[in-house]
C-alpha cells in the first residue's frame, strides 16, 4: 500500500502541475483538434456533432482536473486515498501487534501451565493438592491468613512453593497503585491489610513473620 501511494504522490504532483498551469484556451484548442480527428475516423453508428464531442472532452478534462485538485474547497483524490491508506496501514499495524501480543500470552500461559502442573504431580496428598489449587486459582470467597493470637503462634503450614506464590503476589501488589496485580494464571488478585498484627507463616524452610494481608480474587 505503501508503495502504491507513493508512486501516486509523485506521479500525482506533476500531473497537479500540468492542470494548474494549462490555460482554458489552451484546452478549448486542444479539445477542438480532438473532436475534429475523432469525426474525420469512419463509423458505423450515428456521427455526433462537433459541439457535442467538445463539450464531451471539456468535461472529462473537468473532471481530471477536479480529481486532482479538488473542488469547491474539497480535498483531492489523492490526498484523501493517501490518508485513508495511512489510517488503514495503522489500524493494521496495530491490529498485528494485538495478535502478537495475544500469541505472546498464549505461549506465556501455556509455560505457566506446565509448570503448575509439574508442581501439582509433585505433590505427596490431596490436601496439598486442595491448598494450592485454592491458592492459585482461587475460591468464591476471601481467603487471607489471620491469627488473633500473638505473632509467634504458628497457623497452618504451607508448601514453599505456595510460600513463593504468595510472597511475589505480595511484591508485585504492593508496586501497584491500587494494590492489585495478576496471578501466574491471569487472575485479578487485590491485597488489602487487614489490621496492624502480624501472622507466622510457617514452610518446610522456616517461618517467616509478616503482616496480616488478605487477598481477593476479582472476575
Amino acid at each position: 500500500l505503501r508503495s502504491i501511494i507513493s508512486s501516486l504522490q509523485r506521479t500525482s504532483a506533476k500531473i497537479e502541475e500540468v492542470l494548474q498551469n494549462t490555460e482554458d484556451e489552451a484546452v478549448r484548442s486542444l479539445a477542438s483538434q480532438v473532436a475534429d480527428h475523432q469525426l474525420s475516423v469512419p463509423r458505423m453508428d450515428a456521427r455526433p456533432s462537433k459541439p457535442d464531442l467538445e463539450n464531451t472532452l471539456l468535461g472529462q478534462w473537468h473532471g481530471l482536473k477536479d480529481w486532482f485538485l479538488g473542488v469547491g474547497g474539497r480535498e483531492s483524490d489523492p490526498s484523501y486515498l493517501q490518508n485513508e491508506t495511512n489510517e488503514t496501514i495503522r489500524r493494521i499495524t496495530r491490529f498485528a501487534q494485538r495478535l502478537g501480543e495475544r500469541n505472546q500470552n498464549i505461549r506465556s500461559r501455556y509455560s505457566d501451565y506446565l509448570y503448575l502442573a509439574d508442581w501439582f504431580s509433585r505433590l505427596e496428598s490431596i490436601e496439598e493438592a486442595h491448598r494450592l489449587s485454592a491458592c492459585v486459582f482461587g475460591v468464591p470467597n476471601t481467603r487471607h491468613f489471620v491469627a488473633d493470637s500473638p505473632a509467634s503462634e504458628d497457623i497452618h503450614k504451607v508448601d514453599s512453593n505456595m510460600r513463593r506464590v504468595l510472597l511475589g503476589w505480595i511484591d508485585r501488589c504492593m508496586t501497584s497503585s491500587d494494590l492489585t496485580a495478576k496471578t501466574e494464571t491471569g487472575r485479578k488478585v487485590e491485597m488489602r491489610l487487614v489490621d496492624d498484627s502480624r501472622i507466622a507463616l510457617e514452610s518446610d524452610d522456616g517461618v517467616l513473620e509478616m503482616p496480616n494481608y488478605e487477598f481477593r480474587f476479582k472476575g
